[in-house]
Formats: C-alpha cells, sequence, structure tokens
C-alpha cells in the first residue's frame, strides 16, 4: 500500500502498451517464480497473455494471501510444473473476483 492507494509489485511485464519492445523473451527467465507464466516456463513465444496470467497470480496473493500454485517450500521444479499443468489454488478467493482471476489464469 502507498499513499496513492494499491500498488502491484514483482509483476513482469512482457511488452511495454504500444511498442514492440520487449521485457521478457524466449529463453529468460526472470522474477519470482510463484508470479511467472506457463510461457516463460517452457519458453514458448512471451505474448500480452502471459502478463494476464501473471496478473491473476498476483491478485490471487494480494486477496488471500497465498501464492495461486504451491505451497510452502515447495520445490522449484514441481512449482514450475504446478504452473505449466495444475489448477491454481483460489481457496478464499471472493466470488465476484474467483470468476476474473479464472479466467485470467486460464
Amino acid at each position: 500500500m502507498s499513499g496513492a492507494g494499491a500498488k502491484i509489485i514483482d509483476f513482469g511485464l512482457a511488452r511495454a502498451a504500444g511498442t514492440q519492445q520487449g521485457f521478457t523473451r524466449v529463453g529468460l527467465l526472470a522474477g519470482t517464480l510463484p508470479c511467472t507464466s506457463p510461457e516463460q516456463i517452457s519458453q514458448a513465444a512471451i505474448t500480452l497473455a502471459s502478463d494476464v496470467f501473471s496478473w491473476g497470480g498476483v491478485t490471487v496473493f494480494a486477496a488471500v494471501g497465498h501464492p495461486r500454485f504451491g505451497r510452502g517450500d515447495v520445490h522449484p521444479a514441481r512449482m514450475r510444473d504446478e504452473i505449466r499443468h495444475g489448477p491454481p489454488n483460489l481457496d478464499g478467493l471472493p466470488g465476484d473476483l474467483r470468476g476474473i482471476v479464472t479466467s485470467a489464469l486460464s
């Protein structure tokens, strides 16, 4: 929280809006693993969908205090597998937010 309200931090951007300049790219895995998109982990093409997915994960953590994938001291390889293939943990997420976040993580 800041004097201006809530701010999302630790949120990697795939591309600056209105530009072709990419911040993330195939083969580069930067950032916090629980906030990483499946495309980044799989080294697939990075699109704006990667940002939407990461926003969904940050929103889960901000709303309920746990990451969308993994619990506690999950081994990084297991967490990468969960991010690519597992269903997100949305326990405690309010219903009005759950639909939006579910769409973002799909």
